[in-house]
């Protein structure tokens, strides 16, 4: 038995040693020959002579040089230093892939989650933002609205404020079904406080009515509004005086009376859309049953009512 250097890592080793107890490398049986040879002829080298009578024998030959070392196929670590999971307990073994697969599927599960919490921050920070839009656009029609509303009622000041006074109209003419109304005068007086006075001379022609055909004056007193550049009417009080010129014979009393129950239904609220021309005259329309626009210009009266 000798010591040789290993060949993989240089540590010491038994030529009777299977493998390197340092590295796990294999003994080359060959070099463990060699070293052996080269361990014994020191040896007989170190030994003194003993003088004998007998002749010096030969000395023996050199031993041959170590053969190279055959190239090894580089041993892996589990070849190394063992298997380790084949040295673990059957339980470890057995429960080693599980523990892998809860692991593995865990992390899936965190990511998911995680990912999921992201989106739904995403989502939720949009829809703040969405809200903030939604309220600025609110807030923004709301101003819009208020805006709107106050030139509205601006305007209505206006035009309140233009009608103060005393207006007049002659000559107009509003075609009906079956005849015509035709105004032959026809005026108007405002006042701050919101009254109004309106007496009217008007000429009814209607063909397939000739209970209402013919002239008459009309008297009504009441209060009034402009709202969205319309008189909301709202009379109080109305006076007829009918000036009977009817080409048709008919009982007086009985046109008196339904002429009456006619004006009675005149008093309710009704609106007429205004339109300012200038400071000295408007036109009064309103549309009709039949769809007919009724249209009567007035221009300011110098004499009054």
């Amino acid at each position: 038995m000798a010591i040789m250097a290993c060949h993989e890592c240089g540590g010491k080793v038994s030529t009777s040693a299977s493998a390197c107890p340092h590295c796990g490398a294999p003994v080359d049986p060959e070099r463990a020959k060699a070293a052996e040879a080269q361990e014994v002829a020191a040896t007989r080298d170190a030994q003194p002579e003993i003088a004998t009578a007998e002749p010096t024998p030969e000395a023996a030959p050199p031993p041959p040089p170590l053969p190279p070392p055959s190239p090894q196929e580089p041993v892996p670590p589990d070849s190394q230093k063992g298997n380790w999971l084949a040295r673990q307990p059957l339980w470890i073994r057995l429960g080693l892939p599980f523990v892998v697969i809860v692991a593995g599927y865990s992390a899936v599960n965190l990511f998911q989650a995680w990912e999921s919490a992201e989106r739904s921050k995403k989502v939720q920070e949009m829809a703040n933002r969405a809200v903030e839009r939604s309220e600025e656009s609110v807030a923004q029609a709301r101003e819009a609205i208020a805006r709107a509303r106050a030139a509205k009622e601006k305007e209505n000041e206006r035009i309140a404020a233009l009608l103060v006074g005393d207006w007049e109209s002659s000559g107009d003419v509003m075609k009906v079904e079956g005849g015509e109304v035709r105004s032959v005068t026809d005026t108007y007086s405002f006042t701050k406080d919101g009254q109004y006075y309106n007496w009217s001379i008007f000429e009814m022609i209607i063909d397939e009515s000739p209970l209402f055909s013919g002239r008459y004056r009309l008297g009504t007193k009441g209060t009034f509004a402009i709202k969205d550049g319309k008189v909301l009417w709202s009379p109080t009080e109305l006076t007829t005086e009918p000036i009977y010129r009817s080409s048709y014979s008919m009982d007086k009393r009985q046109a008196m009376a339904v002429l009456a129950q006619q004006m009675s239904d005149d008093l309710e609220e009704s609106d007429d859309a205004i339109v300012i021309v200038n400071d000295d005259e408007f036109i009064m329309q309103n549309e009709m049953v039949d769809g007919a626009i009724f249209s009567v210009r007035y221009k300011r009266s110098e004499e009054g009512l």
